[in-house]
């Protein structure tokens, strides 16, 4: 999957994931969903942020972006 994010005219690719750590590099927009509704949609360094992982999860939480992937941490 980390292969055809990097090409060029690869194919569009829906990857699902409960996990944000998981999210490659190569993936450049994210949807996030919570109770069947979309809470926030958009380019990936402008949806994944802790406010809407937060939001998403009814937690609070911290982002870590180390080298394009994504670390979540709970505060409580």
């Amino acid at each position: 999957v980390q292969t055809l994010t990097r090409l060029e005219n690869g194919p569009t690719l829906i990857f699902i994931t409960h996990h944000p750590e998981e999210i490659m590099p190569g993936i450049s927009h994210v949807l996030l969903m919570g109770g069947g509704k979309v809470l926030a949609r958009g380019p990936k360094k402008e949806v994944l942020t802790a406010a809407n992982l937060s939001q998403t999860f009814s937690y609070p939480l911290d982002l870590i972006n180390e080298a394009g992937r994504y670390w979540v941490r709970g505060r409580g």
